[in-house]
């Protein structure tokens, strides 16, 4: 394994802004482009995307596409540009109180192997985490002989840097550790075109956590509230629906009968209106355009959405777009790929000259 030193660190999480980034972002959503569409894509001028594709195809990301080349007309060709079959591999993983998933992805951001993952708790702590990844990683990399550029990973607990520390000491590449919330409105911030409106992302699991993107990038911060599992859990317990014990998450805490007796079904209800209120008055806050309501908070209750609805809608604009991600894997999911190819979309050309010094390339 080489010695070079590599530190853990924190994600950038903002819109791709030097021009190999840019170019390379765009490319990520296309087969096949030419510099032109680059040009009209970025903004950037003819000479700046000329040089970013210079620096792109020798740090081997893209190619040229010469058989491709139709005949428009007279003038020079326009040769067609594509990315290369992925030249290395980044891990990418969200890690909840109520699970996660680990996963290999390429520089397009495909997901190549894929695994759940036990939840990062206070019980499991932090060291039993990071060898859990390891044991993971390990194992989604068998009989992978692509090197590895990076490892991502989005946790809801803060990390005092253990985590990170162990990983690169394990795999030797560079670790980025970052928020979970702010990893998915990072997702979320990457998948929008140049707004005014910043994107909110409300985020239940443990407790709520809110995270505000913007073309300036991502701030995240908790928020004091007693909507969290530990607060429902007690309410159920008071009411008889649980025994007298203290849940770790939202999961298993409602009963699977169905229907849902009156005295449940009102308990549940004030809950999704308090839940409701508090979106509102978040998005009022940040002055948001869109707002994601995401994690196990939001979903442990599907029968709440209309009480949440009507709490929310009559006191926010109606110009806002407000959406739950009911799918905590496609969340999971997207929250691992962005951490994962954060160091990608913010200096590819960079990551690239990190492996040429790991002599992995």
């Amino acid at each position: 394994m080489s010695t070079l030193a590599v530190s853990a660190r924190t994600p950038v999480f903002r819109r791709p802004t030097m021009p190999t980034a840019r170019c390379l972002h765009h490319m990520m959503h296309s087969q096949l482009t030419i510099r032109g569409e680059l040009v009209a894509a970025t903004g950037l001028s003819q000479p700046t995307v000329t040089r970013a594709v210079t620096s792109l195809v020798g740090a081997g990301l893209i190619h040229e596409r010469p058989d491709l080349v139709r005949a428009t007309g007279p003038g020079r060709p326009r040769i067609p540009l594509e990315m290369t079959p992925t030249p290395w591999l980044h891990i990418g993983a969200a890690i909840g109180a109520d699970g996660g998933t680990l996963g290999v992805f390429d520089t397009r951001g495909r997901v190549l192997r894929e695994t759940t993952f036990p939840p990062y708790t206070d019980t499991t702590g932090t060291a039993d985490t990071a060898e859990h990844l390891i044991a993971g990683i390990h194992r989604l990399l068998s009989r992978l002989a692509v090197p590895v550029a990076d490892i991502g990973v989005a946790v809801t607990t803060p990390d005092t840097g253990f985590l990170g520390g162990r990983l690169t000491e394990e795999f030797g590449c560079p670790v980025t550790v970052g928020d979970l919330t702010a990893s998915l409105a990072a997702a979320e911030l990457l998948t929008t075109g140049a707004t005014t409106d910043p994107i909110l992302i409300i985020y239940l699991d443990r407790g709520l956590t809110l995270a505000v993107a913007d073309d300036d990038g991502v701030t995240a911060h908790p928020v004091d509230t007693d909507l969290g599992p530990e607060i429902l859990a007690r309410r159920l317990i008071d009411a008889g629906f649980l025994p007298d014990q203290k849940p770790r998450g939202f999961t298993g805490l409602l009963p699977g009968e169905t229907p849902q007796t009156p005295q449940l079904r009102s308990l549940l209800d004030d809950r999704a209106r308090d839940l409701g209120e508090t979106v509102a008055r978040l998005t009022r806050d940040t002055g948001a355009g869109t707002v994601v309501l995401a994690g196990p908070g939001f979903t442990v209750d599907p029968g709440g959405y209309r009480e949440l609805a009507l709490a929310v809608n009559p006191n926010v604009d109606k110009r806002v777009a407000i959406r739950i991600v009911p799918d905590a894997a496609t969340l999971a999911r997207a929250v691992a790929r962005t951490v994962a190819l954060d160091r990608l979309l913010s200096d590819p050309v960079a990551v690239h000259a990190e492996l040429i010094d790991r002599n992995q390339l």
